[in-house]
């Protein structure tokens, strides 16, 4: 009975719950975690009227976030067919969006310029690219994100995130 009070001590219990707690906070404090994720429109005949959020679900503040988007293809159904305000630039980064900082769990709204439009049936591949600075850290660090839309019979759209490897990402 004594060697069990000696082996299970409440310091033992204590240090051994502390030490197991500092080390997820380090982890956490190290893996900075920051999310797109698109919103639904509230102009669903509009493509390129999708909203994404950008949501830092980190324990550190990020300071100077910085957002551009990539579309790296647009086609339509069979034809491949598409039409634009202006002429697309693929492959070329969009203006950036900017913020003096991101609060843990706060939300910032990514707009994606409404420049396509197509049939139904229509899709799109694109890549934001989101750089920030924790508050711990000492230089940028980049997260890529890769998402594939397409065009449903109602006009709305439906975005599915996808793996990098494409000539934005």
């Amino acid at each position: 009975m004594s060697m069990f009070r000696r082996s299970f001590s409440p310091i033992r219990i204590f240090t051994v719950c502390a030490t197991i707690g500092i080390a997820v906070l380090i982890y956490m404090i190290g893996h900075p975690k920051v999310t797109i994720e698109p919103v639904t429109s509230p102009m669903p005949g509009a493509a390129f009227g999708t909203i994404f959020d950008l949501r830092n679900r980190s324990v550190a503040v990020l300071n100077d976030v910085t957002s551009v988007y990539c579309i790296n293809s647009f086609e339509g159904p069979g034809s491949g067919s598409l039409t634009a305000a202006s002429a697309p630039r693929f492959g070329v980064p969009s203006a950036t969006m900017s913020l003096a900082n991101l609060s843990r769990g706060d939300v910032a709204v990514v707009p994606v310029d409404n420049v396509l439009s197509g049939p139904p049936g229509s899709a799109v591949d694109m890549v934001f690219v989101v750089r920030f600075e924790p508050d711990w850290w000492l230089r940028l660090l980049e997260r890529r994100y890769r998402f594939l839309g397409s065009e449903n019979p109602d006009g709305t759209w439906t975005w599915k995130e996808m793996p990098l490897g494409s000539p934005c990402g």
